[in-house]
């Protein structure tokens, strides 16, 4: 069997993208996987699939965010670029509250002043246009335009499917242990928070959705929990 060029351990979202887009490159590439080729136990899978750089810049740096908006032009090339089709929606984010954080989305909306995002403070009759499940319930939103979901759990399943026919050697329910020395030019580790073991410091990011159904726009429940 030829040396990989790149050894990737750890086949959620980040390790099958490296792969894909390694392999498309011309680079021979090895992925390994304690779970199978559906990707059930990455974050990946659970996630909500929401590409909110926007709304995720209240909180991040402007390296980070910087990415994000730089992410939101490449996933339709990437997606075109499937065997299959995801999808894929960028009509944009709603940003709501219960009454007892308003502090929390005033604090929003003047960040977002101060990086002058384009966003648009909107009633709720507005709200209820753009996302009719909430009709009445919330007088006041932000929205956020251009910002998209993906079916996250189709993107692994495109990528898998990708992998395979560009005949990328996937060893799928293979547990590697952090002591091993993989044959290969590169090794890159991307277990994430599987990785909790080896790395004692290491943390999750703390998950804002669960995945589900949105109709136009997706929702983002920072400020609120809809279905409690």
């Amino acid at each position: 069997m030829t040396r990989p060029d790149l050894a990737i351990v750890g086949a959620g979202l980040l390790g099958r993208c490296l792969a894909w887009r390694a392999v498309r490159a011309g680079a021979r590439v090895a992925i390994y996987d304690a779970a199978s080729h559906r990707g059930e136990n990455s974050a990946a899978w659970v996630a909500a699939g929401m590409i909110a750089p926007t709304t995720e810049a209240i909180d991040a740096g402007a390296e980070i965010a910087a990415m994000g908006m730089h992410s939101l032009s490449l996933w339709p090339q990437w997606l075109a670029e499937l065997p299959v089709p995801v999808f894929f929606r960028d009509s944009g984010t709603l940003l709501l509250w219960h009454r007892e954080d308003t502090g929390e989305a005033v604090r929003a909306h003047r960040k977002f002043a101060s990086q002058q995002s384009p966003v648009k403070q909107i009633d709720c009759a507005r709200t209820s246009e753009l996302e009719p499940v909430l009709g009445t319930r919330f007088p006041e939103a932000l929205y956020i335009p251009n910002e998209a979901q993906i079916d996250n759990r189709a993107f692994l399943k495109a990528v898998s499917i990708a992998l395979q026919e560009a005949e990328v050697e996937c060893h799928w329910e293979t547990f590697v242990e952090h002591s091993a020395i993989l044959n290969a030019g590169i090794v890159v580790d991307c277990r994430g928070i599987g990785a909790k073991r080896d790395w004692a410091k290491l943390r999750g990011v703390r998950a804002e959705a669960k995945l589900g159904c949105i109709t136009t726009c997706s929702v983002k429940m920072r400020f609120a929990e809809l279905m409690g």
